[in-house]
């Protein structure tokens, strides 16, 4: 951070011979009564602003007399950029107090000087005047001093209509490395000095066709026949190629593969890689494996060609008979654990079954799965199970007399609510006891028939 001080009746418009790009402006107390709020005053509790009867309001004026010379206004900057200069131009007057009108005006005083001071050159105050500062870093804080050279009673300092211009380097610069100096020049342009400036200008061999921003071409005829663009006459200044050619070191030159031929770049026989000329026997380099014989790529002896375009060649391998790998015994199926026998690995690959299973064809597949009255003890190996049906069924999904499946003889089958299926006794037969066996006129039978009713029951009798 930087701090200017300006002591008024002492500045100075510093002249440079660069054309400043001008990065940002700043202007201050235009309005001195609105702006007072936004600066400094050192000792606080005087008054900011005072007025002239010719000038209206200014910052600065009449002030006691032992306080003058001590009186500052400071303000802060931000800056876009360090490095940058800074044009501060404002009006500035002398204020006096006619002594018999007491009548206050401000007029410029063009006979107060004094020496250089803080490192800046100070000089006479015209009215409106300019000084240059810089290089600034990022916060310029300016400080405005009351400097008066008589009694304050007769005239003091005051200020008005302040522009700040941050200021890069030249225009002509491509990029800045300070205010006064380029960093970089455009293209075909050169840095040259012009007084404590460094500004860019075009090289010889070229010419400017704008000069603000600079654009730099080069004369017309002036580049060697291969340049599309250059920056002087010869083959090492090319900037950019024709096309056909490639740039290498500031040169134009045929790629790889191809020959110069007049003002153009042709390419080479198909077998070589870099060559002289257009002909076969015109190659100055090969692929791997190759030599140059006579001008042409061959492959040399022991070697064999690998391709044709361009040549490239690998060692000969002598002929060998291809090994006979050993027969091998298909390895035996391990069946699935639901199969006895299979066709493969799959459980749907099954060609005959355990006991209590059957072989079912499903889905393109043959699986096998338990027979009917019989239920899944375990899936894999497949184990089945008969299932413990109730007295009334004869085959069975389960123990409850609603789950049968199959039924005695001259029983008949009936499907319930649910689901459900129970073994019935149709007329003329009739179940007489559920129990172990039926008992049918005191007469016992097994308790799969039922008993066709002949004769009055003895419960009946």
């Amino acid at each position: 951070m930087r701090t200017v001080v300006l002591a008024f009746a002492v500045l100075l418009l510093i002249q440079t011979g660069a054309s400043k790009r001008v990065l940002k402006v700043f202007k201050e107390l235009t309005s001195p009564v609105e702006e007072q709020h936004t600066w400094t005053m050192q000792p606080e509790g005087l008054p900011k602003v005072s007025r002239c009867e010719n000038q209206g309001a200014v910052l600065g004026g009449l002030v006691p007399n032992s306080q003058a010379t001590n009186v500052r206004f400071i303000k802060t900057f931000k800056l876009p950029t360090p490095n940058a200069g800074v044009l501060v131009t404002f009006d500035a007057w002398i204020m006096k107090k006619q002594l018999f009108t007491r009548r206050v005006v401000c007029n410029p005083d063009p006979f107060t000087t004094v020496s250089p001071k803080d490192g800046q050159l100070l000089g006479l105050s015209q009215g409106r005047s300019s000084i240059l500062f810089g290089p600034q870093s990022e916060n310029f804080v300016m400080t405005l001093q009351l400097n008066p050279n008589e009694p304050i009673s007769r005239r003091a300092y005051a200020v008005k209509n302040v522009v700040i211009e941050v200021l890069g380097c030249d225009e002509s610069c491509a990029s800045c490395k300070d205010f006064q100096s380029c960093a970089t020049c455009p293209q075909f342009a050169v840095p040259e000095r012009r007084g404590n400036d460094t500004i860019c200008v075009c090289r010889k061999g070229s010419i400017a066709k704008s000069k603000n921003p600079l654009v730099c071409v080069p004369e017309e005829g002036k580049c060697h026949e291969s340049c599309a663009t250059c920056s002087g006459p010869t083959r090492r200044d090319c900037r950019s190629c024709r096309q056909g050619f490639e740039l290498q070191d500031g040169s134009c030159v045929c790629p790889r593969g191809t020959f110069l031929n007049g003002n153009s770049c042709q390419r080479c026989h198909p077998d070589c890689v870099d060559c002289t000329g257009g002909a076969a026997d015109q190659c100055a380099s090969c692929a791997i494996g190759a030599t140059i014989q006579q001008g042409r790529c061959v492959c040399p002896a022991g070697f064999k060609v690998k391709t044709q375009s361009p040549v490239s060649c690998v060692k000969e391998e002598p002929r060998q008979e291809p090994k006979q790998e050993p027969k091998q015994e298909p390895k035996p199926i391990i069946c699935h654990g639901s199969c006895k026998t299979c066709s493969g690995a799959g459980e749907n690959q099954c060609t005959s079954c355990f006991d209590n299973s059957v072989l079912v064809e499903r889905n393109g597949g043959k699986f096998c799965q338990c027979q009917r009255g019989f239920f899944e003890e375990s899936k894999v190996p497949l184990k089945c199970k008969k299932i413990p049906c109730h007295f009334s069924c004869k085959l069975c999904s389960g123990a409850n007399e609603n789950q049968c499946l199959e039924c005695h003889p001259n029983a008949v089958l009936v499907e319930g609510d649910g689901g459900a299926k129970t073994c019935d006794c149709p007329p003329p037969n009739i179940l007489w006891e559920t129990s172990p066996n039926y008992i049918c006129n005191e007469k016992y039978v097994k308790y799969e028939d039922c008993l066709l009713y002949t004769s009055p029951s003895p419960r009946d009798s």
